[in-house]
């Protein structure tokens, strides 16, 4: 009879890398932060994506990685009588690519504060 150990029995499952859902979701936001020279620097650009923890943002400049970031994001209201949403989120950049869409760069973020 043959023996098989716990390590055998163990079944390999895929994990993602990401912890959190993603939803591709296309709003205005303003990007803050600070180049390498210390001089701040604002630019406008929209997501591709966001998440509870993480965001891709299209814009024409980006920071560095590494870069600490302050995001504004402006949501349009949901109908007319109502205002928009501001969600301010710090985070950091973990990523910067060149897509078919536009130059962009992804941050781990934390949301901070809901503003109507």
């Amino acid at each position: 009879m043959k023996v098989v150990s716990p390590l055998q029995q163990t079944v390999c499952v895929p994990v993602q890398q990401r912890s959190c859902m993603r939803y591709r979701l296309s709003v205005p936001v303003i990007c803050r932060w600070k180049d390498e020279n210390g001089s701040r620097c604002l630019r406008r650009g929209w997501t591709r994506d966001i998440s509870t923890r993480s965001v891709f943002v299209f814009c024409p400049d980006v920071p560095a990685v590494g870069t600490g970031v302050r995001l504004e994001f402006l949501f349009p209201p949901l109908e007319e009588s109502a205002g928009g949403l501001r969600l301010r989120a710090v985070g950091e950049v973990v990523r910067v690519d060149k897509a078919s869409q536009g130059t962009g760069f992804a941050a781990v973020n934390e949301f901070t504060r809901f503003e109507r």
